[in-house]
This record gives C-alpha cells, sequence and structure tokens, in this order.
C-alpha cells in the first residue's frame, strides 16, 4: 500500500507541475526534477521509501535509448563519424584541462567534462529534431563521451581496488563494445527478422517481444562491464531496419515517457540544499561551466569543422549539461577517497540545476541565436559542410514551388508537384537522409531548418508561385509566415497544423489553406494542388469558410 501511495502522489505532483510548466511554455523535463525537489524539500517521502522504486529510472533511461537506436541508422554516422570523433574527444581534452586548473582535481575535471545524453535525448525528441543534422551530431558526441565514461569509470574502478592503472582492462571493455556492436548488426540482420516474423500477427506480442529484446540485450551488456546506455541504443539499431520498426517504436513510447519521468524525479530528490551555503562559488563554476564554457568549446570545434554557425550553435546548446555518468564517477571516487565526500552532493546539485538551466536554453535557443547572430556569423567559414543540391542552372528560383518538409506525406506532394512545376520545384528538409535521397533523384534541395533567415532567402520565398510545408510545427510556420509576409510573396501558402487552434492562427496569419494530419493527409494536399493548378483563385477564396469552421469547432468543444 505504500508504494502505491507513493507511486500516486508524485505522479499526482508532477502533473500539476508538468501542467503549470507548459502554461509557460518550458519543458516537462523541468516539471519532473522540481517534482523529486519539492518531495525532499517537504519531506513528504522519506530516502526509505523511494527505495522500492530506484531501479525504475534506469529502466527508462534503457527504453529512450532503445529508441533512439531504433530511429537511426548507424550508415549516417560513416559521414559524420570523423567530425563527432575530433568535437566530441576536443572537448573533453579542453574542458579537462580547464576545469583541473580551476579545481586542482584531476577526478572532477573529466568527471564534468561529459554532457548528458539523456537530456540530449528527451529535448530532441520534444523539439521533433532527432533526424536533424545538429540532433544527430549532438547524439553521436553523447555516445561518444559515454563510452569515454565507461573507460574512465574502469580507471576508477582500478584504482579504488588497490590495482593502480593498467592498459589491460580498458582493451578487454573496448574488444566487448566491439563485439556488442557486431552482435546487435549481425541479430538485427539475421536472426530478429525470423523472430518478429513469428509475432508480427498479434501487436500485444510483437509489443512483449521488442521489450524482451531490448532488455535481454542491456543485461548482457551489463554482464560484460558496459553501460545500460550503450547497450540499449544498440538493441535499438539492431531494429532500425526492421519493418515492425514503426509498431514497436509506436507500442513503447508511453512506456518510455513514464519511466523517464521517474528518471528526472529521482534525479531532483538527489538535491541538498544544504550544500549550496557550504559551496556556493564551487556550485556557481560547475554549473556556469556546464552553460557557458562547454559550449563555447563545442561550437568552436563545430564550426572549425566547417558547420554553418547555425547547426554549431543548435549542437552546441544541446551539450550544455553535465552528465548523469558525472555522478556515477564522483560517487566511485569518493569511495576510493579521490575526491571528498562533501564534493558529491554539489555535484548532484550542479547537475540538476544544469538539466534545468540546460533545458531553458535549448527550449530559447532560437532566439538566442537571433539576437547574437550577427556576432556569430564573423566567424563562420567560407566554405561551410553542405549537403545541398542544386543543378546547374538552376541556382535561382523563380515561379517555383517550395516544398518544406519531404517525408512520408511530402513524398505523395512532390510527386505532383514535379508533375506540375517539372524541375522548378525546390525541396527543404532538415533530415540529412530525405536530403540525400533528394540528391539521389535529382531533386533541387536544400538543408535546413525553415526558420533559419538564411534558408528563408536561399528559397527565395518573393518570387515562389507555391509553398507548401508538410511541418507541424507552430513556432516553424509563424516564421515561414512572418518572412513571406516581409518580403511582399505573392505565393500560395498551403501549411500543416496540429490541431484547430493552431489552424485558426496560421489562417489569421495569412496562410491560404491550413492541413489537419488527422482530417487532410498528403494524398489529399497532392489532388488540391492538382485541381487549383490552373486557378489558385478557387482555393484562396475557400479561407473564410475553413477558418469559419474551424472556429465552430474550438467554440463547440
Amino acid at each position: 500500500m505504500t508504494e502505491i501511495y507513493l507511486l500516486a502522489l508524485v505522479i499526482c505532483l508532477t502533473c500539476g507541475l508538468a501542467i503549470l510548466m507548459r502554461r509557460f511554455a518550458q519543458p516537462l523535463v523541468v516539471s519532473y526534477i522540481l517534482a523529486g525537489v519539492l518531495l525532499t524539500i517537504f519531506g513528504l517521502v522519506g530516502p526509505e521509501q523511494l527505495q522500492p522504486l530506484k531501479f525504475l529510472p534506469e529502466i527508462g533511461l534503457a527504453f529512450l535509448l532503445f529508441m533512439v537506436g531504433m530511429e537511426l541508422d548507424l550508415n549516417e554516422f560513416r559521414t559524420l563519424g570523423k567530425n563527432i570523433l575530433i568535437a566530441g574527444l576536443g572537448q573533453i581534452i579542453v574542458a579537462t584541462i580547464l576545469l583541473f586548473l580551476l579545481t586542482g582535481n584531476l577526478v572532477v575535471a573529466i568527471a564534468l567534462s561529459f554532457s548528458s545524453t539523456i537530456l540530449v535525448v528527451k529535448m530532441l525528441i520534444e523539439g521533433r529534431e532527432l533526424s536533424s543534422l545538429q540532433g544527430k551530431l549532438a547524439m553521436g558526441v553523447a555516445l561518444l563521451e559515454d563510452l569515454v565514461a565507461v573507460v574512465f569509470l574502469i580507471f576508477l574502478g582500478l584504482i579504488a581496488s588497490g590495482q593502480g592503472f593498467g592498459f589491460a582492462p580498458i582493451i578487454i571493455v573496448l574488444l566487448k563494445s566491439a563485439f556488442l556492436i557486431w552482435l546487435a548488426l549481425f541479430t538485427g540482420k539475421r536472426v530478429l527478422p525470423k523472430i518478429f516474423n513469428l509475432t508480427a500477427e498479434n501487436q500485444e506480442l510483437l509489443f512483449l517481444t521488442g521489450v524482451g529484446w531490448c532488455l535481454l540485450f542491456v543485461s548482457l551488456a551489463v554482464v560484460m562491464g558496459v553501460s545500460v546506455a550503450i547497450g540499449a541504443f544498440l538493441a535499438g539499431v539492431s531494429l532500425a531496419q526492421s519493418v515492425y520498426r514503426v509498431q514497436i517504436s509506436a507500442r513503447i513510447k508511453p512506456l518510455r515517457d513514464f519511466f523517464i519521468m521517474l528518471f528526472f524525479i529521482d534525479l531532483g530528490t538527489g538535491i541538498s540544499l544544504s550544500a549550496i551555503n557550504s559551496s556556493l562559488s564551487l556550485l556557481v563554476i560547475f554549473v556556469l561551466f556546464a552553460l557557458l564554457v562547454k559550449p563555447i568549446v563545442y561550437f568552436i570545434f563545430l564550426t572549425w569543422l566547417r558547420f554553418r554557425v547555425h547547426t554549431s550553435f543548435k549542437t552546441a546548446i544541446l551539450l550544455s549539461s553535465i552528465s548523469e555518468f558525472s555522478l556515477i564517477s564522483i560517487y566511485v571516487a569518493a569511495s576510493s577517497g579521490l575526491v571528498g565526500k562533501d564534493l558529491g552532493s554539489i555535484i548532484v546539485l550542479s547537475t540538476v540545476l544544469s538539466f534545468i538551466m540546460s533545458s531553458f536554453l535549448i527550449t530559447h535557443g532560437q532566439k538566442i541565436y537571433f539576437k547574437i547572430k550577427v556576432i556569430l556569423k564573423k566567424i563562420e567559414r567560407k566554405k561551410t559542410f553542405s549537403i545541398d543540391f542544386v543543378p546547374e542552372g538552376e541556382l535561382e528560383f523563380k515561379n517555383h514551388a517550395v516544398l518544406i518538409g519531404c517525408h512520408r506525406s511530402g513524398e505523395i506532394i512532390l510527386k505532383s508537384l514535379i508533375k506540375l512545376y517539372g524541375e522548378n520545384v525546390l525541396v527543404l528538409d532538415f533530415n540529412p537522409q530525405v536530403v540525400e535521397r533528394m540528391k539521389n533523384n535529382f531533386v533541387s534541395c536544400l538543408y535546413g531548418d525553415v526558420s533559419d533567415p538564411e534558408i528563408e532567402e536561399k528559397l527565395n520565398l518573393k518570387q515562389a508561385k507555391l509553398v507548401v510545408s508538410t511541418v507541424s510545427d507552430m513556432t516553424d510556420n509563424l516564421s515561414l509566415l512572418d518572412h513571406l509576409e516581409k518580403v511582399q510573396s505573392k505565393a500560395v501558402v498551403i501549411i500543416t497544423a496540429s490541431d484547430a487552434n493552431e489552424a485558426i492562427k496560421l489562417y489569421e496569419r495569412g496562410a491560404h489553406h491550413v492541413s489537419l494530419p488527422l482530417t487532410l493527409e498528403g494524398a489529399a494536399i497532392s489532388r488540391l494542388v492538382s485541381d487549383h493548378h490552373d486557378n489558385w483563385s478557387g482555393l484562396v477564396s475557400e479561407k473564410e469558410t475553413k477558418l469559419g469552421d474551424l472556429k465552430r469547432e474550438v467554440h463547440s468543444s
């Protein structure tokens, strides 16, 4: 009964805080951490009461990275692998040196050089940027740091056991990791397809098989001395090419969200407010280093590697936190006397504060970028990393169709646009894999975010005849409409919204037609373009009717 009461209290408190955070347009992660803080401050639960739930947050971490692995294709990292290695290892070395100069403790310096994988993934999922270039870079760096952190923990373990330093244990861990990578790829290609073919007819059985595979692979990784994070990620990678990936992912998402909530609540309960008075200066140094110095180091490395400053900036702020591995490292070091035990509370509090403040930073990253863009552009290299494709002779489009977002429904729309506009079609997408597919099909395409002013200029929206956006992100769509109004574009604008309230706002801001995904899919937009191609006035005249219907729907609900 105690466990049920505890779980009910935790969830209800978190739910109330989450509603409050959403009203202020803040990420849910903040409400989860604050719930843990309040539970501790007001003594609503004691440490002994939390023990039955201690293993649940780690399950959340496993499911989170399992789904990331399913979404990502390791083949994509062939292009970015060198950049990830240089930026990731370079930042660890620079951060370690700077922190050592500040603290005089090498263990603390190395531990605090890592960024949180779980926060990176959570924020990418919330922002729907997991498949973007900055998402792939941030994920690659975070997972690389996890591997370095595992090696570091082995060193600490050897010191704690009195064995001293040795290269043999490090080589063994690297060999174990290589074996797990091979096993994930082998089973994903040879074994899992046969197993899932047997279970695919029953959705419940398919779900259980997916969860079972995740936990089995994670257990194997832990037994072999590799982290839960890497084991779960590789378990997901083994399913990345599976035809059942979408069904498994859709059913695991609610389970993942529940356990991840418990992870951040558990992190919040580790805060000791008494530590603030005893080591306030150290706390400020650690938090500011995570929020300012580390992102600057990442930004410098990525810009030097010829990434555009917009991509470098967004990747850098995604990594502006202290890792959960930092907590583990300090705990192991404290048990062996390498650092003082009081330092553990400071690191926990620094980690939590970095999570909260980094979440704000990431959420408002676009606004911050716009304010300092002029300064950042001065250090951008002339030839930047680019995967754009525009055939010769088509460097400047006129009277063209622009398609923003070419995944799923966008692919259907693209076929109609090509029939009507021929080669005078320009695609924009922030998924490198989609852009690469467009290049292979000789379709003009740009990589980037529609809210980036540079991208809006490259699209030449002023002289566009038709603009179709399949992206349902409200911020991006409002930015697009603002730019169209600014350049006085006469293009017909078809946009996608998540719900009726958003659709109303988009109509009022200038959209001629707003598509609601649940009622109007890609095929319907494709027919819409075909039907009105010769006479757009009919589509434009329907605007007021559509707007009136949506308002009636909102008022009646």
